[in-house]
């Protein structure tokens, strides 16, 4: 659980002041004490069936616009995160096929599975297109937040080899 502390409004201000567009309060006193950036671990965690539960983001994209992403030199235009999550899941799957449909499966948070072969069991199922790599047909939850969207993509993308640096929302 993260503590909560009551500041002075002219402490606000100067934390306000001396934070960028995606700064946390606790990333301005960091730099401002001198602190080093408190690293988060990204290892996936097993859990006793099998499944893992998703990744960490590299940072937090809540209430963050996007316009479009970028991977491995391509820049595509989206109007959401579940836009992202749908194209990058597509890519991938196109490219891997059949080891894309095994890992998703896989894939679980704490409470339901993100992927799933028909569309009931999942709060807001999106069809994932093939590509050409498979015929057999793969939904995805879409009710997550950006951050889990996020998330799952950089797990996806660097479960199949690919460099997560290539991936960049805007």
């Amino acid at each position: 659980m993260t503590p909560t502390i009551r500041i002075d409004d002219d402490i606000w201000e100067h934390l306000k002041n001396n934070s960028s567009f995606v700064d946390t309060p606790s990333d301005v006193l960091r730099r401002l004490l001198n602190l080093p950036k408190k690293s988060i671990p990204k290892p996936s965690i097993p859990t006793p069936n099998g499944t893992k539960h998703l990744l960490r983001a590299d940072r937090d994209y809540a209430n963050v616009p996007i316009t479009s992403y970028e991977f491995e030199g391509r820049r595509f235009n989206v109007y959401t995160y579940k836009d992202v999550l749908v194209g990058i899941c597509m890519i991938l799957r196109s490219r891997h096929g059949e080891k894309f449909d095994d890992l998703a499966l896989t894939l679980r948070g704490k409470k339901r599975s993100y992927f799933s072969r028909t569309n009931s069991g999942l709060l807001h199922p999106k069809p994932v297109p093939s590509g050409g790599g498979t015929s057999k047909d793969l939904y995805i939850e879409s009710n997550l937040s950006a951050t889990s969207i996020m998330g799952l993509c950089q797990h996806l993308i660097r479960s199949f080899g690919h460099d997560v640096s290539t991936f960049k929302a805007h």
